[in-house]
Parts: C-alpha cells; sequence; structure tokens
C-alpha cells in the first residue's frame, strides 16, 4: 500500500509540473530581439512586437500593422533596419524593408532604382545610350512613343532623373526618359535624336504618304517583335467569292506596298512570308483610309528561344513525361 501511495503522487506531481509555463526569457537590450527559447507567443516579452518561431524555438520580432514596424512604437524593442517610420513595411506579420514603386514615393530629392530610395545618378554615369525602337515606318500624320535608354561604362543601367533632351521633328515632351515623334504628312526620312549629358543616340522614322488615290490600296508590313518593315512580304486582295483582284505586290525593304486596280466597296487583304505567319484582314472597306497596317508574327515552328536538343534513350512507357522549364512561350 505504501508504494502505491509513492507512485501516484510522483504521477500527480508529473502533471502538475508538465502543465506549468517555461518562464519568459530575458531581453538582450540590443537589435528588438530577445536571448533564450519560447515555447509560446506568451513566452517572449511583448506579444504585440514578437512571436514565438516554434521551428527555432525564438522569440522573432512581428507586427500586425505598418506602425508596429516604427522605432517610436516598438520602443526598447525598435530594430535597427527600421530605424525611421518610412523605413519599413508590415509584410504577413513581419517587418521588411520598404520598396518604393516611383520617384514620388521617395520625395523631391531621391529617386526610386530597383525598389529602393537612392540618390540620382548623374548625366555623367552615362557611357552611351540608345534609343527604342531605333527604327519605325510609320504613315503620315501618325504617332509613335521612343524611350531612352543609358548605360554605365561597366554596362549596368542608367536612368537619369531629368531624363534625355529630343530633338529632330515634333516631339512632346521635349525632355523625360520617353517621348512621342509625330510623322510628318509627307513621305521622307527623319532622324531622331536623344541627348543625355554629352551622350547622343539616333532613331530613323520613314513616314509614308498617307494620301492613297481611290482605286488602291496602301499597306505596310512590319514585324511584331521589332516593329521593322518586313521585306519581300507578298500582299495579294480578293473580292468576298475569293476572286483574286488586280495582281500581287511585293514590300520592299520599308514593308511598304500599295495594290492597285481595286474595284468595289470591300476587299480581303492577304499577307504572306515563308518566315511569318499569314494574316488575313477581311471585309475592309475601301470607303476608308484605304492605308492598312498588317504586323506579322514569325513561325514559331522554326524560331527558338534559349536552348534545344533531343531525348536519347527514353523508355518506352506511359510513365516517362517531359516539360518545358523557363521563359513563356510566345502566344500562350
Amino acid at each position: 500500500m505504501l508504494n502505491f501511495r509513492v507512485v501516484l503522487f510522483a504521477a500527480v506531481c508529473g502533471s502538475a509540473l508538465m502543465g506549468c509555463p517555461s518562464p519568459k526569457p530575458a531581453t538582450d537590450g540590443g537589435a528588438g530581439g530577445t536571448s533564450g527559447e519560447c515555447f509560446e507567443d506568451l513566452d517572449c516579452p511583448d506579444e504585440r512586437f514578437f512571436f514565438c518561431n516554434t521551428t527555432t524555438s525564438q522569440c522573432e520580432p512581428a507586427c500586425s500593422r505598418k506602425a508596429d514596424c516604427s522605432p517610436a512604437e516598438r520602443g526598447e524593442f525598435a530594430l535597427p533596419e527600421c530605424d525611421t517610420a518610412d523605413k519599413c513595411q508590415c509584410d504577413e506579420g513581419k517587418c521588411v524593408a520598404s520598396l518604393c514603386s516611383s520617384d514620388a514615393d521617395c520625395g523631391g530629392t531621391l529617386v526610386c532604382r530597383s525598389g529602393a530610395c537612392v540618390t540620382a545618378p548623374a548625366a555623367a554615369d552615362v557611357a552611351s545610350c540608345s534609343i527604342v525602337p531605333d527604327r519605325a515606318v510609320l504613315k503620315g500624320g501618325t504617332t509613335q512613343k521612343f524611350t531612352v535608354f543609358g548605360v554605365a561604362a561597366n554596362g549596368d543601367p542608367v536612368v537619369v532623373k531629368e531624363g534625355a533632351m529630343w530633338t529632330g521633328g515634333t516631339v512632346a515632351p521635349a525632355a523625360g526618359n520617353s517621348t512621342v515623334f509625330t510623322a510628318p504628312m509627307t513621305a521622307g526620312m527623319s532622324t531622331l535624336t536623344a541627348t543625355i549629358g554629352t551622350k547622343t543616340c539616333t532613331a530613323t522614322i520613314e513616314a509614308l504618304d498617307p494620301v492613297v488615290p481611290a482605286g488602291e490600296v496602301a499597306i505596310v508590313v512590319t514585324d511584331e517583335l521589332t516593329g521593322r518593315g518586313i521585306m519581300g512580304a507578298t500582299v495579294i486582295a480578293s473580292n468576298a467569292l475569293g476572286a483574286q483582284i488586280g495582281n500581287s505586290v511585293t514590300t520592299g525593304a520599308n514593308g511598304y506596298a500599295k495594290l492597285t486596280g481595286m474595284l468595289g466597296t470591300e476587299v480581303n487583304v492577304t499577307v504572306f512570308h515563308s518566315a511569318y505567319n499569314y494574316l488575313t484582314i477581311a471585309n475592309y472597306e475601301m470607303m476608308g483610309s484605304r492605308f492598312l497596317s498588317a504586323v506579322l508574327r514569325r513561325h514559331q515552328n522554326d524560331k527558338y528561344g534559349g536552348q534545344r536538343g533531343t531525348f536519347t534513350g527514353v523508355p518506352m512507357s506511359s510513365n516517362v513525361h517531359a516539360a518545358i522549364s523557363g521563359m513563356s512561350i510566345a502566344g500562350s
């Protein structure tokens, strides 16, 4: 009987000890962190600013709103990386560095680059520049947006706050990283120039006469990705029954061609090229401007990017699968 009472007393004490919470760890007084271990959030100095990481059994900084990251709010538990009120955001319960999305997020002196507010780079940092697109074929009176990109001597991109000065033809605005060019109403070549500090770069624009006589249809054929004219594309016109109208024409180096002898009120215009998908503009009303733009996409069965190869020694089994990994596929 005596032995039974001793065992029972030990069991009760063991159960009581298991239910006792572990003592709170002492703060280390620096970096807003703690020392020691934890079992639950209650073991941390302040549940508003810490949580117990059950994987590491350590108290880690926490937040439920942006203000919980500011030094004024955290007091003795302030985080060195969040030494100003706007330097950190509360993201998924943790204080993380704030990111910017535009220069406006950085006040009047700093600029936003790669998600961080930094000192604006100087125009002198630009070793070379380029304009995108560097060539365009436009119908007279239409517009095209151009953007300038600066590059440092080591190849890193440089985005100057004030941008470039744009000259050549009709552009607006005349300063900035981008501008809009308006093609003149008469056929001819124009040069657009961007100047950043002492560096200049140019783009070439060919304007096409927007006036198309009755009974004719003008068309400019361009590459979907580059915007450049496609040379050697075949253009034909057909009526509602599919019968060809007039003769087929071939585009020149600028991707431009003109169909003549177009009769009726509607025509179908089809463009073919061996390196591109064909395109048909159906039921085009001849009462319009009679100036068409055809944008073609290169064949995807013989043009590829990244890597190409062949699987060898593959077992003849339905359990073997292959997958494509990498950049997105055009048109998917």
